[in-house]
């Protein structure tokens, strides 16, 4: 179930493990984009991303680094 068009979690990367928070901190260099379900998947690296928007490398490195 999709968490609605409003849910936004913001994600930086950090020296160590990255840092989420569930709301909108400041303007984003990169935004993935889509459904629930294909985000997570996505997410745990198990499909590709539904829609990046900003710096795809940024998507990339987390594809990278994530190690799922």
């Amino acid at each position: 179930m999709d968490a609605g068009p409003d849910a936004v979690w913001t994600v930086r990367f950090t020296a160590g493990p990255a840092v989420t928070v569930r709301a909108a901190e400041g303007a984003a260099e990169a935004e993935l984009s889509g459904p629930a379900e294909q985000l997570y998947l996505a997410l745990w690296n198990r499909r590709a991303i539904p829609l990046v928007t900003g710096d795809p490398a940024l998507a990339a490195l987390w594809r990278g680094r994530s190690g799922i």
